[in-house]
């Protein structure tokens, strides 16, 4: 298992450096709505998108980082299995 940290680590730290920068987008989302507040409606709306759909890819990327990290951690298919192929199973 001498692999994995090269397997998973930037892996990892992508992970992680995603996790930091949406942390960044939630500060800006709270200025936003607090200093622009009449903003038409449909920007406004298309901001609330933009922020859900970053929170799904900060989700589905910390899904992919767990399974070979921590569900399967020790075992042989942590390393054999893709954790991107895995996930396409759903």
């Amino acid at each position: 298992m001498a692999g994995v940290g090269l397997l998973f680590g930037p892996m990892l730290v992508g992970v992680l450096l995603n996790m930091i920068l949406y942390g960044a987008v939630v500060t800006q989302m709270y200025a936003y709505y607090q200093r622009f507040a009449d903003d038409p409606t449909w920007i406004r709306y298309f901001m609330l998108y933009l922020f859900i759909v970053g929170f799904g890819n900060v989700v589905v990327k910390c899904g992919i980082i767990f399974e070979p990290l921590v569900i399967q951690y020790g075992t042989v298919a942590a390393v054999t299995m893709s954790p991107k192929r895995e996930c396409s199973r759903f």
